[in-house]
């Protein structure tokens, strides 16, 4: 595999990996827009977007275009409109981004246009604020429009056949892409982006798919729809059909429904309605966990704001970094921001009844959407509005078992420090305490956590001045086994280091960080610098391993970790000099190893 950046503006490090020799089967799609080929003579891609965490409050750039071009040289393009994209929206879940319908045949040719001039990246100030950078390329230019062109060997080409449907998920690792410098005034973010193409869609990730209502098929439980990604309204991007399940949650105008109940009611709506359905990937079919319809789907009639309450007096809620979404398709930032309650507030939650919520059922560190009326910059009233509870997730360590009780590190991503717990108990001395944080699961089959042991819960929180219990679990997770928890950079400064591990086998890679700058940062955002650390292939569909060279178009991919070994070892006998380490996986502090999914090396190349 060969990987140009012919825009001399910038270098564009692109990890593309498609090794399927066909594409897979299972998905139900449908053409959206006209063809100029014969449709016996096609095949369906189905291309969702994703990525993984970075240290952004916004990374949005425009997507301009995504060409495929056949081995004969014919080219299709697959998006239909210029899509401007949050990536750093995507760090939970992926969206589905479009369905083409192409020619059959192989495909050895893709080129992404992104770009950069109007890109909205903005970091979080020391006071929570949101501060703009300045974003250069590797070289220092300033970023502006990319070409990104990916050529693939034929034995690794896009093979289209009739009837059968692609799965190609892009994944955007802000984490590796991006180098913040805090020195300079504004931050310097230097880009170096790094995405990594897969056949086919995560099974461990949330995926989420946004548009219109199309049909519903009450005996196979499924649901078609026109789809419209991230803030679009308009435009042809194909249509989509999914499954739901006994289980899924429906919310349809604000009332809550379950399973067969809800396709019911969901049949009952006019074609166009707006949908918005989360679920995951089995066997190449998306499952609905999760379905919103009608004036639920936050963008139908009215502006909307979405964050995490940090502080409540009376029915004024304060939030951390809210982000408003206008009723035409415009997305921003605002940080800080007020919300006013009312008793003509409605409130909801997937999977709870309403007339058991209240604005009293909003208290501190609840992520929510709202939607109401903008009086300024800084306040929304939603005194005859909607506030929609987002399910919120917390990371802790474990001070008691039973009951569960925990030091929290996070919620809702948010650190407890930005929280004014005042209020959330009966009287004062009852108020939630970060320090000792308890958690009513008596809803579920709970195993025994040991003490100091880190987990992750979901859940809502308490209503106001009702704890404790603080937090009402839906779930709960041992963060250690979490394959995705850990984000790992290892650096050796600029001039890098030819002697960068203490041992490498076929199935385990020792670190030597005795003159590196490393930063590991386990669930709740808690960061630490191990003295010593083992890299070992997780066992995960999907791992994927890279290796490139700084100021060049090579990059090698890796399935196996061996292969990967193998590689490694060649540039440092070669005598290349490794520059930096990024991984993800998950941590075992007690053996100081992370079994990683995903590990790129960038090399500085001195040999030839």
């Amino acid at each position: 595999m060969r990987i140009l950046t012919p825009m001399k503006m910038a270098i564009f490090t692109v990890c593309w990996l498609l090794l399927a020799q066909g594409c897979g089967s299972g998905a139900s799609t449908q053409v959206g827009s006209e063809s100029t080929f014969d449709i016996e003579e096609s095949g369906d891609v189905v291309i969702s977007v994703t990525d993984a965490e970075g240290d952004f409050v916004s990374y949005t750039v425009d997507v301009v275009s995504l060409v495929m071009e056949r081995n004969n040289g014919d080219t299709v393009e697959t998006l239909p409109l210029n899509t401007r994209v949050d990536f750093n929206e995507l760090t939970q879940l992926s969206e589905l981004f479009t369905i083409a319908t192409v020619p059959v045949g192989n495909y050895t040719r893709i080129v992404m246009r992104l770009d950069y001039s109007n890109a909205d990246i903005l970091i979080e100030g020391a006071d929570g604020s949101a501060e703009v950078v300045q974003l250069v390329d590797e070289a220092g230019n300033t970023l502006q429009l990319l070409d990104v062109e990916v050529l693939l060997e034929e034995k690794d080409a896009i093979r289209v056949v009739p009837n059968l449907v692609c799965w190609l998920a892009l994944d955007f690792d802000l984490n590796a892409s991006n180098t913040i410098d805090l020195q300079t005034i504004p931050a310097t973010v230097t880009v170096s982006p790094y995405l990594v193409a897969m056949p086919e869609f995560e099974p461990h990730r949330a995926h989420r798919l946004r548009g219109l209502l199309d049909a519903v098929d009450q005996i196979e439980s499924s649901i078609t729809i026109a789809v419209r990604p991230f803030t679009h309204r308009t435009g042809e991007f194909g249509s989509f059909t999914f499954n739901t399940m006994d289980a899924t949650l429906f919310e349809i105008n604000g009332e809550a429904y379950e399973g067969a109940e809800g396709l019911r009611v969901l049949a009952e709506l006019s074609q166009g309605t707006p949908l918005i359905a989360q679920g995951e990937v089995n066997e190449s079919t998306l499952i609905a966990n999760t379905v919103l319809a009608g004036d639920s789907v936050p963008w139908t009639d009215s502006d909307t704001l979405r964050g995490v309450v940090t502080k409540r007096e009376g029915n004024i809620l304060s939030l951390y970094s809210a982000h408003i979404e206008f009723r035409d398709g415009r997305r921003s930032f605002r940080g800080a921001y007020t919300v006013e309650l009312g008793d003509n507030t409605v409130v909801t939650a997937l999977g709870a009844d309403r007339a058991q919520l209240s604005i009293q059922s909003i208290s501190i560190g609840q992520g929510i959407v709202v939607s109401g009326a903008l009086r300024d910059d800084k306040v929304m009233d939603a005194s005859e509005g909607r506030v929609r509870m987002l399910v919120s997730r917390l990371a802790g360590r474990v001070l008691e078992s039973q009951p569960l009780v925990v030091e929290l590190r996070s919620i809702s991503n948010v650190n407890p420090a930005r929280l004014d717990f005042s209020g959330t108990g009966g009287i004062a001395s009852e108020d939630s305490d970060p320090e000792f944080y308890e958690i009513d699961t008596s809803r579920m089959m709970l195993d025994s956590f040991e003490h100091g042991e880190a987990v992750g819960v979901r859940g809502y929180v308490n209503d106001f001045g009702m704890a404790p219990d603080d937090f009402n679990a839906l779930g709960v997770r041992d963060l250690k086994s979490d394959m995705r928890a850990a984000m790992l950079k290892v650096l050796w400064a600029d001039a890098g280091t030819a002697l960068p591990f203490s041992n490498i086998t076929p199935d385990r890679i020792d670190l030597d960080l005795s003159v590196a700058r490393i930063i590991l940062e386990l669930p709740g955002h808690r960061k630490i610098s191990p003295e010593q650390l083992a890299l070992v292939p997780a066992l995960k569909q999907g791992a994927l391993y890279a290796i490139s060279i700084r100021g060049s178009d090579r990059v090698s991919l890796y399935r196996d970790f061996s292969d990967l070994v193998e590689a490694l070892v060649g540039h440092l006998d070669s005598g290349d000099i490794l520059h930096h380490v990024n991984a993800k996986g998950g941590y075992n502090s007690s053996s100081e190893v992370l079994n990683a999914w995903r590990i790129r090396f960038v090399f500085d190349q001195v040999s030839k």
